[in-house]
């Protein structure tokens, strides 16, 4: 239910003046993460894969975590919550996103992310 509310909150930002080029990807989240009580965990560029271009995470306290998915076409974002199965890898991206960017610069994002995304297309999330 919470994955809906995010992109509730996506969709409300989309419809500005569409004279205005849309913001970053990464405001975006943060908007949608103060607006519906939650906090950014990681926000992370997602390289080589076919499909998708830039994943984030919004934690909620007791209601878990989702996952924010922008595809490399088209602007309309995917909302998921986190499933149990894969609760450790996005508790691992964002322990990551809280070092100092230094250590961040030599852990491999991609490797975590393609393992995460090959869940969700397993089980039919997208």
């Amino acid at each position: 239910m919470v994955a809906a509310h995010v992109e509730l909150a996506l969709l409300e930002e989309s419809f500005g003046d569409a004279a205005e080029l849309p913001p970053p990807f990464s405001d975006r989240i943060g908007s949608a993460a103060e607006r519906t009580g939650g906090l950014v965990a990681f926000d992370i560029r997602v390289d080589g894969d076919f499909a998708i271009q830039r994943m984030a995470a919004i934690e909620y306290r007791e209601l878990g975590s989702v996952l924010v998915l922008l595809p490399r076409q088209g602007d309309h974002m995917r909302c998921v919550a986190v499933a149990e199965d894969i609760s450790f890898l996005v508790a691992e991206l964002a322990a990551v996103a809280r070092r100092p960017l230094t250590e961040q610069a030599c852990f491999d994002f991609r490797g975590k992310a393609s393992v995460i995304l090959s869940f969700l297309r397993r089980t039919e999330h997208f």
